[in-house]
């Protein structure tokens, strides 16, 4: 491995240490998020030598991810309502299934305008090519704030994903069951019922069902903690990728000949990606009809930390997005070159979305690349995330890989 990227990973080590312990975790479009930003910013000027650019946007941080212990409670509330008014309970338990379908699952912002919205922001800076004259752009980017805890994933992984299917069968049951009970006209309090003596056994099977799932639908209330006491200080996700885009855009700036006469390059820091992708989601909404995004390339780091498990990640399914072979391509062949393909070297997202779809969905070729065990563990989106559990070594090779990719995309706008 070269020396200079050992060197640089030392720097990423400096910084991530520097965030962790003065400003600690960055809650959405909180106050933490704002003064970890002006912290960043400072940094970036110092270390890649150009001015940043901040872009304001208005969030709703708790409308996505952050209302799960909200539905939560709602499905409670469509328990109780069930043995009064079955049909009820069923509507509530509809409601909140579909909440969480299309805002926590799907990141849609339907529904972001019942809750208050806070200010977060991007930053980010721009390295005009020496001819002045820009035909392409690559920006590489990563998000600043951290995540809520995850409360079942941190006191323990591997039953955190069954007690949330748990919890969401036992939501669609009680649509079910509220469904049948209308059609075989029983929609009446339970007490009712039981004063009639036993009816059909479609009846009491549907009143019975829905019991076994009520831990299940308080798991739900439990998925995160909005109490920033405990929250994600964001060693890993995703002060890494932060740390190792600010070398990457130090070296061109500093190397400006590496940087091709016609190539602009932009680093630029996210906010809110914790609550929906929101403030990739806002660039592309300010920037998606200026001349440069036509011809844009994206090229996006989170979570680089986890020796075995450098990947590709080649789509966002519950985003319904599936990034372009030719960068997916280009990306695990700079995985390969850098011989840090241990697992599979590609993944799909297995869980929410990242920033580089918000890109891709507006015409951009993006790719995101991580280095993250994807299965639940309980350093992911806990108070666990720190910065005592990452590596030099793998920062190295994580600059290494993003040079790489770089480098072919260079070589690629070259053959035009």
């Amino acid at each position: 491995m070269k020396q200079e990227y050992m060197e640089s990973a030392g720097r990423v080590m400096t910084f991530i240490k520097k965030v962790e312990t003065e400003i600690g975790p960055r809650l959405p479009a909180s106050p933490e998020e704002r003064k970890g930003a002006e912290l960043i910013r400072a940094e970036y000027e110092k270390n890649i030598g150009l001015k940043t650019i901040d872009e304001p946007f208005k969030v709703a941080p708790k409308s996505s991810v952050g209302a799960m212990p909200y539905i939560g409670l709602a499905t409670l509330v469509a328990f109780v309502l069930f043995y009064i008014y079955p049909l009820a309970g069923a509507i509530v338990a509809f409601l909140a299934f579909f909440y969480a379908a299309v805002q926590c699952i799907t990141y849609s912002n339907m529904f972001d305008f019942l809750w208050p919205k806070k200010e977060s922001s991007n930053f980010y800076t721009v390295q005009e090519p020496k001819s002045g004259k820009a035909d392409y752009t690559v920006i590489i980017s990563a998000h600043y704030d951290s995540s809520w805890e995850w409360t079942m994933q941190y006191k323990n992984p591997k039953t955190f994903i069954p007690k949330i299917v748990w919890g969401t069968v036992g939501t669609l049951i009680l649509v079910a069951c509220g469904i049948v009970l209308t059609v075989i006209g029983k929609n009446q309090p339970i007490w009712t019922s039981i004063s009639e003596g036993f009816g059909s056994v479609w009846q009491w099977i549907a009143l019975l069902l829905p019991i076994p799932f009520l831990p299940g639908l308080y798991c739900l209330t439990q998925f995160l903690n909005h109490d920033k006491s405990v929250a994600s200080p964001g060693a890993m996700d995703n002060l890494t990728g932060i740390g190792i885009n600010m070398e990457v855009a130090k070296y061109y700036n500093e190397h400006p000949d590496m940087l091709p006469d016609n190539c602009r390059l932009i680093c630029a820091g996210l906010g809110c990606e914790e609550s929906g992708l929101k403030g990739s989601s806002a660039f592309v909404k300010k920037h998606k009809n200026e001349e440069f995004f036509k011809h844009l390339y994206v090229v996006n780091l989170d979570s680089i930390s986890d020796y075995d498990y450098f990947e590709v990640v080649t789509g966002d399914p519950l985003q319904f997005a599936n990034y372009h072979k030719d960068m997916i391509d280009i990306a695990y062949d700079s995985l390969q070159e850098a011989g840090v393909v241990r697992k599979t070297g590609k993944i799909v997202n297995p869980i929410g979305g990242n920033d580089a779809t918000p890109f891709h969905k507006a015409g951009a070729k993006a790719i995101t690349i991580a280095a993250q065990n994807p299965i639940p563990t309980n350093y992911y989106h806990t108070r666990n995330d720190r910065t005592d559990r990452l590596s030099e070594e793998v920062f190295a090779e994580g600059i290494e890989v993003t040079h790489g990719i770089l480098k072919r995309i260079f070589e690629k706008e070259a053959k035009k």
